[in-house]
This record gives C-alpha cells, sequence and structure tokens, in this order.
C-alpha cells in the first residue's frame, strides 16, 4: 500500500472546486450530474497539504486532513490534458465509523481487513485508494471516504460485485467497522487532475 497525507475539501459547487483543484495542481473528484442536491456534496479537491487554506476556506461542505492509501493504483493515472476527465467512472463512498468501535479500530480494519476482501470481491475494480480522515477541520464529520474505481458506470451500478455472496460478505464485512444507518450516500464520480 502507498501512503500520502492530503488535504481534502468538499464542495457543494463543481465549478468552484474545478477552479480550486486547477489553481492547486491538484485532484478533482465529482458527480458529473446536473442535480447534485441529493448528495452529501458535488467534489472533492485532493491538494497537497501546504496548501491547507487554498482549499478550506472556500470548501463550503466539509474540510480534512487525510491519509491517502492506493491499494490498487489506477491504470495508467496521468494528468488530464485541458481539465479532461481520467478514463472510468469512482464509487466515492463517504464512511462514518461504526460507534461500537473507536476510529483507529474502525480503520484498522478498514484497512487490513476489508481492503484486501474489496479486492477479492470486486473484480471490475480497475483501482482502490482510502482516504482516512486523520483531522476533521470544519463541516461534515467523515471518518473516511473510499474511492473504488471502474471502466464504466455500468460496472459500478451492475457487476460491482462478483456474486450473491460476495455481496452479502462486503455488506456484512462493511457493517462491522461503517455505521451504515450514518453514512452518507454514494457518489458517481469522475476524476480529473491537475498536476
Amino acid at each position: 500500500m502507498n501512503y500520502r497525507t492530503r488535504v481534502a475539501g468538499a464542495f457543494s459547487d463543481t465549478a468552484e472546486a474545478r477552479r480550486v483543484a486547477s489553481s492547486l495542481a491538484g485532484t478533482l473528484i465529482h458527480d458529473p450530474r446536473k442535480s447534485t442536491e441529493h448528495l452529501p456534496f458535488a467534489a472533492i479537491v485532493l491538494a497537497d497539504p501546504d496548501r491547507l487554506s487554498a482549499v478550506t476556506r472556500p470548501a463550503d461542505v466539509a474540510a480534512w486532513i487525510v491519509c491517502e492509501r492506493t491499494v490498487r493504483r489506477r491504470p495508467e493515472a496521468r494528468p488530464a490534458e485541458n481539465g479532461a476527465a481520467l478514463p472510468g467512472v469512482i464509487g466515492l463512498f463517504p464512511l462514518v465509523a461504526n460507534p461500537a468501535l473507536s476510529p483507529d479500530a474502525a480503520d484498522a480494519h478498514w484497512r487490513d481487513h476489508h481492503a484486501p476482501l474489496a479486492l477479492e470481491i470486486h473484480e471490475v475494480m480497475t483501482h482502490y485508494r482510502q482516504l482516512c480522515v486523520i483531522q476533521h477541520l470544519h463541516g461534515l464529520a467523515l471518518d473516511g471516504i473510499a474511492l473504488c474505481g471502474t471502466a464504466t458506470a455500468e460496472d459500478l451500478r451492475e457487476r460491482f460485485f462478483r456474486d450473491a455472496d460476495g455481496r452479502r460478505a462486503i455488506l456484512r464485512d462493511i457493517a462491522s467497522f461503517a455505521d451504515t444507518e450514518k453514512s452518507p450516500r454514494r457518489l458517481i464520480a469522475t476524476e480529473t487532475e491537475f498536476g
């Protein structure tokens, strides 16, 4: 696993998030639907932590310091040309830890047990990163965000689980370390790297 500390900001306005990500040579992950009011946020910007206030001030939904863990690398990850999205889609799953566990215990389970299970069950997953919240700065309180990449939205919606048994195993495991009632709904996003 590869680890990297980043600042993450959640935005309700995708255009503002794009402006921030572009100006910082950061990463933009956003849900491209026209209507995103039903979602916890429309976009996330990831940037190096030395530009903290440049992300946290305009992030109107939330901001966190995160440990970005690359569980499976994206194939051919290159900076986008002229702000174009990278190939594929990302299932962005916000996570609130199971209250029966400490945040550290929930994160250890997510990292050490769930990640290998996800690689086994999600056969269509082309890349996988975990954003573990190290420090909550403001707004929406999360303990992590899973970034599960697939080649197409159909793969994410229809073929994300190997089979029915795999689906049950994943959902059972998620419930052991995450609060499935308080964790916000999934986004289906695209990713743009500006740097």
